[in-house]
């Protein structure tokens, strides 16, 4: 029994030794990666690069709006005028289209990564909400005509004020950050990587 005892508490002092040993040997490790970061892999940028690509579609700003949109239409003879107005609310989503980009949108140079993207736009063309849109005012009969032109016109006044060179500007911005920010948890801040971002017009 003694003899028993003794063997699995010498087992038992090996198996602590050797996971000392692991968690040592993993330490010096990560202590030495950390002090000598690795090169860049261009595979491994081109891998990331593509798999970038695949989202067709990147969102950096969204904008909520509303608007009241009115007309007034002057019937012929003693009729009286009609009256409408309406108010609408919208959302439009600034952002990438990566669709667009070129072949050498990505491109590796030593330890700088220049990223040419397109420019931000709107990626998606139907603002309005139809089912927050409400009659406000209503003197008369509102045919689908005057329906629809007071649509487009609200649709168009939340567009521009959505693509204000304020609102672009603040996601250029955002996107500019993000792929800083998506790189430098790729590649580690002990990288001496560079990312030079351009946003053209295609």
């Amino acid at each position: 029994m003694m003899e028993q005892s003794v063997e699995k508490h010498g087992y038992r002092r090996i198996a602590i030794g050797i996971v000392l040993l692991f968690c040592l040997f993993w330490i010096g490790k990560r202590w030495y990666d950390a002090q000598h970061p690795k090169p860049l892999n261009p595979m491994e940028i081109a891998v990331q690069i593509t798999a970038i690509q695949d989202i067709n579609e990147w969102e950096f700003l969204c904008v909520e709006m509303e608007e009241m949109e009115d007309t007034l239409i002057i019937n012929p003879g003693f009729k009286p005028a009609y009256r409408f107005a309406r108010i609408y609310k919208g959302r439009a989503c600034l952002g990438i289209d990566m669709r667009r980009v070129t072949d050498d949108w990505a491109r590796k140079s030593n330890d700088t990564l220049y990223l040419r993207l397109p420019d931000i736009q709107l990626l998606d063309e139907n603002i309005v909400n139809d089912l927050s849109t409400r009659t406000f005012y209503a003197s008369g009969e509102m045919t689908p005509v005057i329906k629809q032109e007071l649509y487009e016109r609200a649709k168009r006044d939340m567009r521009r004020r959505a693509l204000l060179e304020a609102n672009v500007e603040m996601a250029r911005e955002y996107a500019r950050d993000y792929f800083l920010s998506l790189y430098r948890r790729l590649y580690g801040e002990k990288e001496n990587l560079v990312v030079e971002i351009e946003f053209v017009a295609l």
